[in-house]
């Protein structure tokens, strides 16, 4: 049986790719945006990209401490 810090160790590796993912997805909807010249778009875009990489900066370090 895992245990609780297993788990948990589990779920954070799972969110941090989940959250890779989701970056691909947005990176592709902001150079879609920017084919359709919607620049405006794409910035947005690009800044939620900003936002969730610094985001997985911190699950990171989480693992990281939570594997020591």
């Amino acid at each position: 049986m895992q245990s609780e810090r297993a788990r948990f160790k589990i779920l954070l590796s799972y969110m941090l790719e989940h959250n890779r993912k989701h970056i691909e997805e947005l990176e592709e909807l902001a150079r879609k945006a920017q084919d359709f010249g919607e620049s405006g778009i794409h910035d947005h875009i690009l800044q939620l990209v900003e936002q969730m990489n610094k985001a997985n900066k911190t699950l990171e370090e989480d693992l990281r401490i939570i594997e020591a």
